[in-house]
Order: structure tokens, then C-alpha cells, then sequence
């Protein structure tokens, strides 16, 4: 199986019922409600690092930028600056989401 798609730890079914990092959707839709948008900071930081260790090895003073456009949740945002990331902006609304992220590199 291809490397890339074969880790899938953080989505599960157990006897019928989805479970998110070891959570059941159920449980977080009635705390949170529904429809809900879920994401595995597991994953994201897996695939961010992923990335990262590619893009490095290739081309090693390379820097990453995280695509506002592609998620523009302050928690996903958050992440990728811990990271190390900057922000590819486009737009007024995203350049200003990075500057109140307090990232300190980003395009536009």
C-alpha cells in the first residue's frame, strides 16, 4: 500500500461508529453539535512534518508556507506557526488572519 495513505490512526470504526484520535464523532457532535468539522492535529502535524523532512532534504534552506485558503481555523493556523511555518496570504481577510496570528512571515 502507498506509504502516503496507509496511516490512518487518528479516523476509526469500531463496530459501526466513527472515532476521531480515540473519540467518538458521536460524543463530539452533541458536545459541540452538528454539522461539525473535525481535524486530527495528529495528522496535521504528521503530514506537516511529512512535508517539511521532503522539501528539506531536496532543498535544504528551503522554507515552508501553510495556505491560509486551505484552512483558515485559528487552531490549524496556530499549529503551523508552531511549526515553523509561514503563511501564503491571499487577499486582505488572510493577510490580516496572519498578522493577528502574530506570524512574522507570510506572502501575499
Amino acid at each position: 500500500m502507498n506509504k502516503l495513505i496507509r496511516n490512518r490512526d487518528f479516523l476509526r470504526n469500531r463496530n459501526g461508529k466513527l472515532f476521531v484520535e480515540g473519540v467518538a464523532v458521536e460524543t463530539l457532535a452533541k458536545k459541540f453539535g452538528a454539522p461539525l468539522y473535525v481535524c486530527s492535529e495528529k495528522r496535521i502535524l504528521e503530514n506537516v512534518r511529512r512535508v517539511q523532512s521532503a522539501l528539506t532534504k531536496f532543498i535544504p534552506n528551503s522554507q515552508l508556507f501553510y495556505a491560509v485558503k486551505a484552512n483558515n481555523n485559528l487552531s490549524v493556523l496556530s499549529l503551523m506557526k508552531k511549526e515553523g511555518l509561514g503563511l501564503d496570504a491571499a487577499g486582505i481577510f488572510e493577510i490580516q488572519l496572519a498578522k493577528n496570528s502574530l506570524f512574522w512571515r507570510f506572502s501575499f
